[in-house]
């Protein structure tokens, strides 16, 4: 009788996995890519909230107070929000593609905002010379790359979608 009962279950929902059409399944697997890098967006954020953080409490711990000040309790609450953020969206980027196409391209996304946003923010882009940002923006191609080979991987692979083929 149970056997049955699940038999019945199974059925049910393999129809309903069946009854989703094409573009459904597109519009899932570019949301979810969408919220992979989000989700490295926010990543990047939270880590140079974390650096700013961090400068403040050293400075605190030096005799310069610098808990009352706003600006650090915005920091501390943009910390939190940003961490928080990112876990939803990974999350969700999770549920709706593959592993193997997820992480590298969070990954890429958080390598590539975290550099741009703590060269601006930390004022080293005039340090720089051309060899430099020539170099960085080989690394970036470079990870991009990689992302993409193993992300066409994981087309290969069984995952939460499965689109099915045209004929």
């Amino acid at each position: 009788m149970y056997r049955r009962h699940f038999s019945e279950a199974n059925d049910a929902l393999l129809s309903n996995e069946v009854k989703t059409n094409r573009a459904e399944q597109v519009a899932r697997y570019i949301s979810g890519l969408l919220s992979a890098v989000l989700s490295g967006l926010l990543c990047s954020q939270t880590l140079l909230l974390a650096k700013s953080g961090i400068g403040l409490l050293l400075l605190t711990l030096q005799g310069d107070m610098q808990i009352r000040d706003p600006l650090a309790l915005a920091i501390a609450l943009g910390l939190v929000i940003t961490a928080l953020s990112n876990l939803y969206y990974i999350q969700r980027a999770l549920r709706l593609c593959s592993t193997l196409t997820v992480v590298p391209l969070s990954y890429c996304s958080s390598s590539l905002s975290a550099l741009m946003s703590s060269l601006v923010y930390f004022d080293q882009v005039r340090l720089m010379n051309a060899t430099q940002i020539s170099m960085i923006s080989v690394g970036i191609v470079l990870l991009a790359a990689g992302v993409g080979l193993l992300s066409s991987k994981a087309d290969d692979q069984d995952g939460p979608l499965h689109l099915p083929t045209d004929s």
